[in-house]
């Protein structure tokens, strides 16, 4: 038996088992790299996938939107721990002490407290990002700032506001400029217009008498930098190898130190149950190393991109339908046993008694 095929066939049963219409996978492990396609792009319309075939991945940007930033921290343009009215004079939020104290570096790990699951569609036009975040005052500060980690989609917009004034451009034409372009990511996108000639996944909704196409296929404007990046396979393990490296672009020339890319690993507060806040990573130990990674999700579309810098080994899996989460957990699990070694733990159940969870 191949290598590629000892890889394919195990995935090939987990994708059968969870009846998802179509999924991509790329892979970096023991020096070499796999990519894959599995099912079709749209049961209405059938191709099949490959590893250039356009999917949505979600939240995974954010990790795009931290690694601009940390370009604009290596040329001076912004601090991490510089208060974001430097940069933004009139950002208003509930909380006038929040919005007079609060950081990138609050932003980038998800601490800035106030209510994250704001998703008010502030039109299309280049001025979207900064419509909603002048809404933001509208939100409720829910936590001291800084104290704890609650995902918050709304704090990493904002981040993404700052990016797009000391950028001096969209956040998409930032992104591009900083991050796609140097990686030669050539294949990812922001806009449907630009995917719509390319072979691109449809969301899709599982229900009990079939499968169905979900609509729309649609990321508002104010969401492209939290949320909204289009790729493939190929051109996330791009981005994985750059993560992973020695911080040079396609073209050999730097894009970030290694130092930056370290401090973006590098655990910054606590985060859910075992994992802590890294900037704009998802840092957890697993069996002695460390993996950095992110999951995204759209409408009937979930991504998971995961990286072991210690081990060179990287992993992304990209499916078009709203089971997809349970794809990606079990192909993650299967390659860090099978590859490195490394049985994930099951979470560990605790029951907790009313009284308790009151106090």
């Amino acid at each position: 038996m191949t290598e590629a095929t000892a890889t394919r066939d195990p995935v090939d049963a987990i994708w059968r088992d969870h009846a998802v219409p179509g999924v991509a996978v790329g892979l970096i492990a023991d020096g070499e790299e796999w990519l894959s396609g599995f099912g079709v792009t749209n049961v209405e319309h059938p191709l099949p996938v490959d590893a250039d075939t356009l999917f949505q991945i979600g939240s995974i940007t954010k990790t795009f939107t931290a690694t601009a930033l940390m370009r604009l921290v290596e040329r001076g343009d912004v601090e991490l721990d510089a208060p974001v009215r430097t940069y933004l004079p009139d950002l208003g939020l509930r909380d006038e002490d929040v919005a007079r104290r609060v950081t990138l570096r609050h932003l980038l790990t998800h601490r800035g407290g106030w209510f994250g699951d704001y998703f008010d569609d502030t039109g299309a036009d280049d001025d979207a990002l900064a419509r909603y975040v002048a809404n933001l005052h509208t939100l409720e500060q829910l936590t001291p700032l800084g104290a704890l980690w609650s995902y918050s989609n709304s704090g990493f917009a904002l981040a993404a506001r700052v990016l797009e004034v000391r950028a001096g451009m969209s956040a998409e034409a930032a992104l591009t400029e900083l991050v796609l372009r140097p990686l030669a990511m050539t294949r990812s996108f922001f806009f449907a217009r630009d995917a719509i000639t390319h072979r691109v996944a449809a969301g899709h909704f599982v229900y009990d008498d079939g499968t169905r196409v979900a609509r729309p296929w649609y990321i508002p404007r104010n969401a492209h930098a939290i949320g909204g990046l289009i790729s493939s396979a190929r051109d996330m393990l791009k981005y994985a190898r750059f993560h992973q490296g020695d911080g040079t672009g396609a073209d050999s020339a730097r894009v970030l130190s290694i130092e930056s890319l370290r401090l973006m690993r590098t655990p910054q507060a606590a985060g859910p149950l075992d994992a802590h806040a890294g900037l704009g990573w998802s840092l957890r130990e697993i069996g002695g190393v460390l993996m950095a990674s992110h999951t995204g999700g759209t409408i009937g579309q979930q991504a998971l991109l995961a990286c072991v810098p210690a081990r060179s080994f990287a992993l992304v899996v990209l499916t078009n339908s709203g089971h997809g989460s349970l794809v990606h957990q079990a192909v993650l699990n299967w390659t860090l046993a099978a590859r490195l070694g490394i049985q994930i733990p099951d979470p560990v159940r605790e029951a907790r008694s009313a009284d308790e969870l009151s106090e």
